[in-house]
């Protein structure tokens, strides 16, 4: 049983310009609302190229 808290892990390689390297980055979304944890982690992985910020899931 998973206590009703979902938790999604995403990698993601970044090209850095300013060290001219690739950089791995890890992020780890958890919540109860299975949707929003997916859909936040999506948002992450979708806007890593124009390093789009992901806010904090809302207090649940």
């Amino acid at each position: 049983m998973n206590d009703g808290i979902w938790k999604c892990t995403i990698i993601i390689f970044e090209w850095t310009a300013d060290y001219g390297t690739f950089v791995e980055t890890e992020r780890v979304f958890t919540g109860k609302d299975p949707k929003l944890v997916a859909i936040l982690a999506l948002k992450a992985a979708i806007g890593s190229g124009e390093r789009l910020l992901v806010g904090d899931l809302p207090d649940d």
